[in-house]
């Protein structure tokens, strides 16, 4: 017998809340008073960011801004003249923001 997908789709919603994550868009303003918006990571994007390595925070920012490539392109045309540190700023704040513990690492179960 065949486990259903949405066995597994309801399992990932529990740890979700359990783990208090927020699915919410994480939205920056700009310096011109604009915001854009980081749409919460789904699976899809999950996947496409573990083909990413670590170190290419480019395309990082370009696979979790997902369909909003108009915004991706502002929030790069904003990061000329600022330390190299508003990078990793950005995508941690987003991340903390989603909730720190949103996806459990390979192997290990929630109960």
């Amino acid at each position: 017998m065949a486990t259903k997908f949405s066995d597994f789709q309801k399992e990932a919603e529990r740890r979700e809340r359990k783990a208090g994550v927020v699915k919410k868009p994480f939205d920056i303003e700009l310096n011109s008073g604009e915001i854009v918006s980081i749409p919460f990571p789904d699976a899809q994007t999950y996947l496409a960011l573990s083909e990413v390595g670590e170190n290419r925070y480019l395309e990082q920012l370009r696979v979790m801004f997902g369909k909003n490539q108009s915004g991706f392109r502002k929030v790069i045309d904003e990061l000329q003249d600022q330390p190299a540190q508003i990078i990793a700023v950005i995508v941690e704040d987003a991340y903390d923001f989603w909730g720190n513990d949103m996806v459990q690492q390979p192997g290990k179960s929630e109960q």
